[in-house]
């Protein structure tokens, strides 16, 4: 059984035949609104559930690995050998404090317009660090090492690893 198709081929103009089976594929399609819609499709209920729970985890342990990563990392910049002036709490509210203001961004073009900003500060630091490290040569050889007991690099690895690939 062939059906005409309403959307057209890209090589012709003339409308691109398909079979009932195709037809009820776009049907179920067209009925998937989400990353839960999908897990139903193939795996039933258990899929549904297995997909939001994890996507919703996801979103919500990203933002706060990087809260805590950049708090950290703030400490670690800002602070001196005499004295820690900062404190890892009052960090965590400073980054806290400076992040909400993108809870107000109404539209995906105020969006881009953080996200241009945030490019060239990414592009910024790519020069400073390659500046830095052709000028600056390390005098002593870099060692690596493979595992480490410090619970803080975990965490970094973590990060470093999970969102590279995940």
């Amino acid at each position: 059984l062939l059906v005409q198709s309403p959307v057209r081929n890209r090589n012709r103009s003339e409308a691109a035949p398909v079979t009932a089976a195709q037809h009820s594929v776009d049907a179920a399609a067209a009925q998937i609104r989400s990353y839960g819609d999908i897990g139903h499709e193939a795996f039933g209920w258990f899929g549904r559930w297995f997909v939001v729970v994890q996507m919703h985890l996801t979103l919500l342990l990203v933002g706060t690995i990087y809260h805590l990563l950049t708090s950290i990392n703030l400490v670690d910049l800002l602070s001196t050998n005499e004295s820690n002036w900062l404190g890892e709490t009052r960090s965590v509210l400073l980054v806290g404090g400076l992040l909400w203001f993108h809870v107000f961004l109404k539209t995906l073009s105020e969006v881009a317009v953080i996200s241009y900003f945030n490019m060239m500060i990414s592009v910024a630091l790519l020069v400073v660090v390659i500046s830095q490290a052709v000028t600056h040569p390390p005098t002593a050889p870099v060692s690596h090492t493979f595992l480490t007991a410090e619970i803080r690099s975990f965490g970094s690895a973590f990060a470093s690893f999970g969102f590279a690939y995940g």
